[in-house]
């Protein structure tokens, strides 16, 4: 029962970059979870903490938005971006301070 509801969190915040536009681009921090892929349905850049300089960098052309695990928030913390929401074990950013909302 718990993978189900981890992967319904992915599944919204995925299928949540599905309805953006091309002008964001989607991301993961300190996460492989190919399920992000097939839900949605476009490129995902992968962040590390090693290639943390990607962010200011992807934030220069379009929007990014970021799936993490929500322990690793705070490691994001000196980085431009903006807590959109929390579920379960997942975080979403985004380098825009206002994005469209979440349909619940």
């Amino acid at each position: 029962q718990a993978n189900i509801r981890l992967q319904k969190d992915l599944y919204v915040f995925s299928t949540y970059a599905r309805s953006l536009g091309p002008e964001y681009i989607l991301s993961t921090y300190e996460l492989n979870k190919p399920s992000i892929v097939f839900y949605a349905r476009r490129k995902v850049a992968r962040i590390e903490k090693s290639t943390l300089c990607d962010i200011k960098e992807y934030s220069k052309t379009r929007t990014l938005i970021v799936i993490t695990p929500r322990d690793k928030v705070y490691e994001l913390k000196d980085e431009p971006l903006y807590l959109i929401e929390e579920r379960g074990e997942y975080a979403l950013l985004s380098s825009a301070m206002e994005m469209p909302p979440l349909k619940r």
